[in-house]
């Protein structure tokens, strides 16, 4: 693996990190301001947002908040925000890892263990969507 991510690193340019950017940030609007995101799912629900935004909440506080919801709200969660929030995972996911590996090779040395660092962004992709399957469960 450490093979793999130095010869990663090294080919890491700051083109790949402007178009892991640009879809980061596309897929940001989407999810925040589009029509098919967020600012729609609160009109829906009278201003309840999505159980990402809450820390630390046990089972019973996240079948209250997706009561209060409503069938709407929650519908309109699982078949437009539920998408776009893997898509938004992965977007994320491609951000870090091209920026952390662009930004480790000039201060890292060859080799170097620190360059397998990125691939924490890897782990916040499998959180992000294990926690989407338990909500959607």
């Amino acid at each position: 693996m450490k093979k793999f991510m130095n010869g990663f690193v090294k080919k890491m340019t700051l083109r790949n990190c402007l178009i892991a950017t640009g879809f980061f940030l596309f897929v940001l609007w989407l999810i925040e301001f589009s029509p098919i995101g967020i600012s729609k799912l609160l009109q829906i629900t009278g201003g309840v947002n999505i159980l990402d935004f809450e820390s630390r909440y046990d089972s019973s506080f996240a079948y209250a908040h997706l009561l209060r919801m409503g069938q709407k709200g929650r519908s309109f969660h699982l078949t437009r925000i539920m998408p776009l929030d893997s898509l938004f995972s992965v977007s994320f996911m491609f951000f870090s890892l091209t920026w952390l590996s662009f930004l480790l090779r000039p201060i890292t040395l060859e080799n170097c263990i620190l360059r397998c660092l990125p691939l924490i962004s890897i782990l916040y992709l499998i959180s992000d969507w294990t926690e989407n399957i338990c909500i959607t469960i």
